[in-house]
C-alpha cells in the first residue's frame, strides 16, 4: 500500500494506482475525455 494525500487529507491505495484512480477510489471526480 502506498500512502497518498489528496486535497489535504490520506489515502492509501495499492502500489500501481494511477492518481486518477485513487481520486476516483476517494470518490473525486477529475473530468477527463
Amino acid at each position: 500500500m502506498v500512502n497518498i494525500k489528496i486535497n489535504e487529507k490520506d489515502y492509501q491505495v495499492p502500489q500501481g494506482t494511477t492518481i486518477l484512480d485513487a481520486c476516483k477510489q476517494a470518490g473525486i471526480e477529475i473530468p477527463t475525455l
